[in-house]
């Protein structure tokens, strides 16, 4: 005869009704949704939909080119988008409506959609590396042409 195995559930109802302990923090979801429920369940799980999923649908739409910017994981300020989102939401929490907080926010942002909406024409990231590098080499041709002029009137030595 085999030996009785309890389950995870059985272990973890245990330590829930033990006196001694706090219930853990997934207690919550699991008596909602005991584990024999997930795993017999065949349809998908529902999407997630977040209330300010409209607000970033509004602002790519208008300006295509805030998606596309690239943004390094590592930063320690949000993303463009998420700063307008952000201050449109807290306009509206201030009694502001909808559209009028979608200007408001974009006029204070102008600057910095009107640089990514200029970086986009120029060719994106690419250009504007590529622009980067011709500045310096031009400096660098320009260092060159000064000492080899030094070097031809005599000025080296």
């Amino acid at each position: 005869m085999g030996r009785y195995k309890p389950t995870l559930l059985q272990k973890l109802l245990r330590v829930v009704e033990h006196p001694a302990f706090e219930p853990p923090k997934a207690w919550s979801v699991l008596s909602r949704f005991p584990p024999a429920e997930l795993s017999l369940q065949r349809r998908a799980p529902p999407a997630m939909e977040f209330s300010h999923n409209t607000f970033y649908q509004q602002l790519f739409a208008a300006y295509p080119e805030v998606r596309m910017s690239p943004y390094a994981l590592n930063q320690r300020h949000p993303s463009l988008a998420r700063r307008f989102v952000t201050r449109q939401l807290a306009l509206m929490r201030g009694g502001m409506a909808r559209p009028a907080a979608f200007r408001a926010v974009e006029a204070e942002m102008r600057p910095e959609l009107g640089a990514l909406k200029h970086e986009g024409e120029a060719g994106g990231f690419v250009g504007y590396v590529q622009a980067q590098e011709e500045s310096v080499l031009q400096q660098a041709v320009r260092t060159l042409i000064k000492r080899q002029a030094m070097l031809g009137s005599g000025g080296g030595r």
